[in-house]
């Protein structure tokens, strides 16, 4: 009897990993290029294989610590950014403006050896865009020497100074041992100070249980499988419906309500003349939307 009951789960098991396979099929996929392949950019740092002093993995699968120095350049020593691992950015590549200024910005924030997920272009735009975040989630997944992955849209861009940004990320990590996603840009609508587990969150930052925006986020590898199929259920959704209420920040929700996703809360900006006062450590630029096809300003600070 114990054997039917296996032989019978392991087909249900197939038939399911079959249909999702057939869904994302039936659409184009994503390209990747890397920043070493635009002479354009400079690599200043190769990536670094390993983990660094942080590194390891915590309960229930989850990283506790990233690769100090995995694509990132500047000093190879483990703090700031060179604990977020692996960087990707999403850009279509028609739109050269769009990575040209994400260049400069990322030149600034001290961030290289970027790999390009190209977008795809297609009649329903947040179909393509959420393809070519499956895509960076899955080459997350695949690059095994590092422990987290930093995703990010063109449009992303630091609003507080590189130093301060850095020792936040510093603090983050030393300070929060279990977490699935930390956001770097948020629409936060719900939060808590706690993990839901016993465990205070440190004063600048605030566990999510509803917050919004894609545009740049850290993702645990070891997690990142499960916001992948949840992705893939976005597919199907937009397949039907081409909708906002599809989009893949608005899929994820449910996963935050019961999953350790974090973003940074209450940063001070010193750009007071735009009453940026406080928000997540980066912002989307406003700037012309393929998706949206009209000039768009989301308001995530």
């Amino acid at each position: 009897m114990l054997l039917l009951v296996c032989g019978t789960c392991a087909l249900a098991l197939a038939y399911v990993t079959q249909k999702v396979a057939q869904s994302y099929d039936s659409v184009p996929h994503p390209t990747m290029t890397s920043w070493r392949d635009d002479q354009r950019l400079r690599v200043t740092s190769p990536i670094r294989r390993g983990v660094g002093s942080h590194g390891g993995v915590g309960s229930h699968g989850r990283a506790k610590g990233v690769d100090p120095g995995a694509g990132l350049s500047g000093t190879m020593s483990p703090s700031g950014f060179h604990r977020l691992g692996r960087p990707f950015v999403i850009n279509l590549e028609h739109r050269s403006d769009r990575m040209a200024t994400f260049t400069d910005r990322m030149a600034v924030a001290g961030i290289a050896n970027i790999t390009v997920i190209r977008g795809v272009p297609h009649e329903c735009g947040l179909l393509g865009l959420t393809l070519a975040h499956i895509a960076a989630l899955q080459q997350c997944w695949a690059s095994h020497w590092v422990e987290s992955c930093l995703i990010m849209e063109d449009d992303f861009a630091l609003r507080i100074p590189r130093a301060q940004a850095a020792s936040l990320v510093d603090r983050f990590v030393e300070d929060v041992h279990d977490w699935d996603v930390l956001m770097l840009s948020c629409n936060l609508q719900q939060y808590m100070f706690h993990d839901g587990r016993g465990n205070w969150c440190p004063p600048f930052a605030v566990r999510v249980v509803r917050g919004m925006s894609a545009a740049g986020y850290v993702v645990n590898r070891a997690y990142a499988p499960n916001v992948t199929h949840t992705l893939l259920g976005a597919v199907n959704r937009l397949k039907d419906e081409c909708s906002i209420y599809h989009a893949n920040d608005v899929a994820w929700l449910d996963l935050q309500g019961k999953d350790l996703w974090y973003t940074f809360h209450n940063v001070s900006s010193l750009n007071e003349s735009k009453g940026i006062m406080r928000g997540s450590l980066g912002y989307q630029v406003a700037s012309f939307s393929d998706n949206q096809r009209t000039f768009t300003d989301n308001g995530v600070r």
